[in-house]
């Protein structure tokens, strides 16, 4: 077991503030960029109905492994050594380090799209994209309280940058392109929601964070209502994006930069919204780098090695290689993780976050974490 006291490890100490801005900032920012054009390619104008469905479900995981986190005070590595011992514990956390090396490579590979379109759309997308990963192992070497750091210094910042962006774009937004309601059946509704529950794992970051903050009465809600506030920012960023392009709307990418194009302004003084988007790229690169956080946690725990530096660059250098070896594929890439992959996601993002609720409580609220 970890020999030391919860209250002893300051430098994996977050507060369940910073929790709930990861589940609100860094939620957004996986979901604006492809996830709408996905859904709209399956469901048209109820687009937001497959994104609403994703979200109730998984919001019920992100309830219940913060309510998982009431019941001791001890890490997830803890609490499964005492449930299933040293070994099948070990084992758990190198697949969940698998799990989020995996959910990485499609985020890594649209927003290497994402940065060509909207800084460098004359150099090729892999050039100016290679030097996030120097950022990527250094922050990947901290610790989860890192990610929480940054949170803290990034919601404002998102707050501002999201909130300029949909202000600009309704001007346009015709509402009436969402009409009739239910319009497409049950079943390729879900099947939307189906390939979109691969943007899904803050379930799974909360088990992680398990052990790592104090656990106080009404904590389980706070969270996941900080999850819903996210989940609705995104629902408003599908139905604008679908009341201004309508059909077109699946042959449109990188969505947070396409609906406040026709915003009054930019035909005066030009795209007067990048300074928005700029704003929102920070927070998008930090929520990039918290499942590499995520999975260099995973890796310290499986194997017992606490050199974190040495991870991250590890964990990196496979990134790199998929990245590179996807450069022009990512349609291929995008087809596999929405299809055989959603399992993964399913699994580690949902089955075992809700499975969680049954964890022994262990040695109680004071126990060694």
């Amino acid at each position: 077991m970890e020999s030391k006291t919860l209250n002893s490890k300051a430098d994996n100490r977050i507060s369940v503030r910073q929790i709930c801005f990861i589940l609100i900032a860094f939620n957004v920012c996986g979901k604006v960029l492809l996830y709408p054009t996905n859904l709209s390619f399956y469901t048209n104008n109820d687009l937001w109905i497959a994104a609403l469905i994703d979200f109730l479900i998984h919001g019920v995981a992100v309830w219940a492994a913060a309510y998982a986190c009431s019941k001791s005070d001890l890490t997830l590595y803890t609490r499964l050594q005492n449930a299933f011992g040293k070994i099948p514990a070990k084992i758990i956390m190198g697949l969940f380090a698998l799990y989020f090396l995996f959910a990485s490579i499609l985020p890594l590979g649209e927003h290497k799209l994402y940065v060509q379109d909207i800084f460098y759309d004359t150099i090729p997308s892999l050039i100016p994209f290679l030097p996030f990963f120097i950022f990527s192992v250094y922050a990947g070497a901290k610790g989860l309280n890192s990610a929480a750091r940054a949170a803290d210094l990034c919601f404002i910042l998102f707050i501002i940058s999201v909130g300029t962006i949909i202000v600009m774009s309704f001007d346009e937004v015709d509402f009436s392109n969402l009409l009739p309601v239910f319009s497409n059946s049950p079943q390729t509704v879900l099947q939307g929601a189906l390939t979109g529950a691969t943007r899904f794992s803050e379930a799974a970051y909360i088990l992680l964070f398990m052990g790592h903050f104090k656990y106080k009465k009404g904590d389980a809600l706070k969270i996941t209502v900080s999850y819903g506030v996210g989940g609705l920012i995104v629902l408003l960023v599908c139905v604008i994006f679908y009341g201004i392009y309508a059909d077109l709307s699946s042959n449109i990418f990188f969505v947070i930069s396409k609906i406040s194009t026709f915003f009054s302004a930019v035909n005066n003084v030009g795209r007067v919204d990048y300074i928005a988007l700029y704003a929102l790229e920070i927070v998008m690169l930090f929520s990039l780098v918290l499942k590499v956080q995520a999975c260099r946690y995973c890796v310290e725990k499986a194997i017992g090695f606490s050199n974190g530096a040495i991870i991250s660059v590890a964990i990196n250098a496979v990134l790199i290689i998929l990245t590179v070896v996807f450069d022009h594929r990512f349609t291929v890439l995008q087809n596999f993780v929405g299809g055989w992959g959603v399992i993964a996601f399913i699994i580690f993002a949902n089955a075992i976050p809700i499975s969680s609720l049954l964890l022994k409580k262990g040695e109680g609220k004071n126990a060694k974490a």
